[in-house]
């Protein structure tokens, strides 16, 4: 035999020896597909026959045992198929099952009863491990709404999260993200605190904790302050309405003090000095709120018209200064009685007929304004309404919030002396409060019942 057809001879040997391990090993690859088929349905409800077979058997290995085992593929798949059970199909054969020999038949068996146990327990991880795989997705779908601006639809799926598993400690802590992002701080700090006592290690919730916790504080701070400004201006308004004005204007400095830049306060502030004729202080105030608003109306014609009315009372006093000293050198400063003549006075009443007409306070912080007093009732301004009474003048209205207020006058007190000085009217009491100075401290001496006091103002 020639060596070519030898050669041949050995080929077909081959490959028909070989023959069948394929054929052995395509038919043991398809049983092993079948089996996870099987255990895929009834882990997930759901089958990965795209993947090859060593990656779904290791998402069993973690479904069942918590992470993949090393080894080898049958062994492992033996393992997860006894932890499993074998699965019953609709046809009527069983995937999952030990194979039995081919060649010879099985003896009978007896029918065994299923454990119910057993069978509790493979239903409990089928349901444990469909509700892991919800809250997953549910937990996904939330951050991506989130990040997509959507907040109450992510607050929606967070919520779905904790009805399937309210110990979810990602769940509280993404919901207070959330609520956080929306400046809700209270809510957010109450679903971080529940993040933390579920997962009492996590380091990102007691910082998320600490950080909200700051927030609320300056927002307490802040309430608080603005309530105290609210409260003052209330006070300042009520005075205002009054016509407490020296009250009115002693509580709109406490709250420019607390509020340095609102151009309403200096704007108020300003108004009050020129209800009270102090018009150099008043333009000053006018001025801060313009610089403070440049673009309201309201200050821009405060300040030029009282700019301008003042300017026109200093010409119209240099003028007068001017003829006074003309009048000197002409006469050499003897009038025609022989005696030294004396300067002029300013005509104070001059330049008050010279005001604008009416700047009113703006609303929100005093009531409307009313024309300036031409005779202001000094006793008023520090919050006391009086009337003449035996040996002095009787009280008979306190302000709110007004200095009398403040150091302890009642209603039925008895003025007998305004610093030191006996007053017996209302005019005498005026008389002697106009002197002073805005704000400057004020004596009284008061008779209550058969007691007499001291109160400073």
């Amino acid at each position: 035999m020639d060596q070519g057809k030898v050669k041949a001879l050995l080929l077909s040997v081959a490959i028909i020896c070989s023959a069948p391990l394929v054929s052995l090993a395509k038919g043991a690859e398809t049983g092993d597909k079948a089996t996870l088929g099987a255990m895929e349905q009834k882990l997930f409800f759901k089958t990965y026959s795209d993947d090859d077979n060593e990656a779904r058997l290791a998402r069993i290995e973690k479904r069942i045992f918590g992470d993949a085992v090393p080894g080898d593929f049958a062994q492992r798949l033996e393992r997860v198929k006894t932890a499993v059970g074998p699965q019953v199909n609709p046809d009527g054969t069983v995937t999952g099952a030990p194979a039995e020999p081919v060649a010879a038949a099985p003896p009978p068996q007896p029918v065994q009863k299923a454990d119910p146990q057993a069978e509790m327990e493979r239903a409990r991880i089928a349901v444990m491990a469909a509700r892991e795989e919800e809250v997953a997705k549910l937990l996904a779908e939330g951050v991506e709404l989130w990040r997509q601006k959507r907040g109450p639809q992510a607050i929606e799926r967070f919520e779905q999260v904790l009805r399937l598993d309210q110990h979810n400690s990602e769940a509280h802590f993404n919901l207070g993200v959330v609520y956080e992002s929306a400046n809700n701080l209270v809510e957010a700090s109450a679903c971080y605190h529940k993040a933390a006592e579920e997962n009492p290690n996590n380091r990102d919730y007691q910082e998320a904790i600490t950080a909200v916790e700051k927030k609320l504080t300056a927002r307490k701070k802040n309430d608080d302050k603005a309530g105290e400004l609210r409260v003052l201006a209330e006070d300042a308004a009520a005075a205002y309405k009054r016509q407490e004005y020296f009250s009115a204007l002693d509580l709109y400095k406490q709250l420019d003090a607390k509020a340095p830049n609102k151009a309403l306060v200096k704007y108020n502030i300003g108004t009050l000095y020129f209800v009270t004729k102090n018009y150099t202080d008043a333009l000053v105030y006018y001025k801060q709120a313009l610089k403070l608003e440049p673009k309201e109306p309201r200050y821009q014609q405060a300040v030029q018209q009282l700019s301008a009315n003042l300017k026109a009372g200093e010409e119209a006093q240099k003028q007068n200064d001017q003829q006074w000293q003309q009048y000197q050198q002409a006469t050499g400063g003897v009038g025609m009685d022989g005696k030294p003549t004396k300067p002029a006075k300013k005509d104070k009443k001059a330049l008050a007929q010279q005001q604008p007409q009416q700047m009113p306070p703006q609303q929100n912080y005093v009531a409307p304004a009313v024309q300036p007093a031409q005779n202001i009732d000094f006793m008023a301004g520090i919050g006391i309404i009086a009337k003449p009474a035996h040996d002095g003048l009787q009280i008979v209205q306190i302000g709110i919030a007004s200095r009398a207020a403040h150091v302890g006058l009642q209603q039925g007190d008895l003025i007998k002396a305004v610093d030191g000085n006996v007053v017996k009217s209302m005019a005498d009491a005026n008389q002697i409060l106009s002197r002073k100075q805005q704000g400057a401290p004020v004596q009284l001496m008061i008779q209550r019942a058969n007691q007499m006091g001291q109160f400073s103002l």
